[in-house]
């Protein structure tokens, strides 16, 4: 009886944690001095548009591309890998299973993943992480 309560209790535990996932979520810290930044990243089926509200030396970036992959910087925003390296911060993000960003520089984050229910989907960044709003 005993090792039976144990095992519901154990098992009730499990099913909480699982179904209280957030949809956002931050794994490692990336490497390096971190930056202030924060910007607005807009998703939608045609491409990426950001404003940076501060830590950017540009206001207003656009990039049509469809299922692509772009670097976002303190510069601003290219497909690919870029060859220079980064100045200030710079993450990659990418749209191929949900929306997600992987920290490179000056971000206290490796990893970011978000979801929206909408198809245009916009999210503020900055160096501390991710936020969808409701």
């Amino acid at each position: 009886m005993r090792n039976r309560a144990f095992t519901v209790l154990l098992l009730a535990t499990y099913i909480a944690s699982g179904s209280c996932q957030s949809s956002h979520r931050e794994t490692r810290v990336a490497n390096g001095p971190e930056q202030h930044f924060s910007l607005w990243l807009e998703h939608s089926p045609s491409g990426w548009t950001a404003h940076c509200d501060s830590g950017c030396s540009w206001n207003d970036v656009t990039m049509k591309c469809g299922n692509c992959e772009v670097r976002v910087d303190a510069d601003g925003i290219a497909e690919g890998p870029v060859a220079t390296p980064p100045r200030g911060f710079a993450f990659v993000v990418d749209d191929h299973n949900g929306l997600s960003a992987h920290g490179v520089q000056g971000v206290r984050w490796l990893d970011l993943s978000w979801n929206c229910v909408t198809a245009v989907c916009r999210a503020r960044i900055s160096e501390e992480g991710v936020h969808v709003p409701t």
